[in-house]
């Protein structure tokens, strides 16, 4: 597992799941490409545009809308007195799966997650 924001030259940002059951392609906060052992899932629509997903960033600079937005709705949720759409429970799940995954590498063995 890799994550970067100042990897040269500013590639395109992606998530790529490969899983016992099926595989997910996420580029640039688009569906690239799925499939699943099982057939097609609901949750999945169809891929719409392979051009825009398959190009690369030729930019350097890196976006920070994502953050932006982020920032933009904890303040809100401040405002409106609700949970943010990220909590902080949201980010320990994460913090979960990657120990999880240093874990698993050092041990050269399964490691399970319990919610």
């Amino acid at each position: 597992m890799e994550g970067t924001t100042a990897a040269y030259p500013g590639l395109y940002a992606e998530l790529a799941v490969f899983a016992e059951k099926g595989t997910v392609i996420i580029r640039n906060g688009e569906l690239l490409f799925y499939q699943f052992k099982d057939g097609e899932s609901k949750a999945f629509c169809c891929l719409q545009n392979p051009e825009k997903a398959n190009a690369l960033h030729q930019d350097a600079a890196i976006s920070t809308d994502s953050h932006r937005r982020q920032y933009q709705d904890f303040v809100q949720a401040i405002r409106e007195d609700r949970k943010p759409l990220v909590t902080g429970e949201d980010a320990l799940e994460s913090l979960k799966l990657i120990k999880a995954i240093y874990e698993s590498s050092r041990k050269n063995q399964e490691v399970y997650i319990c919610r």
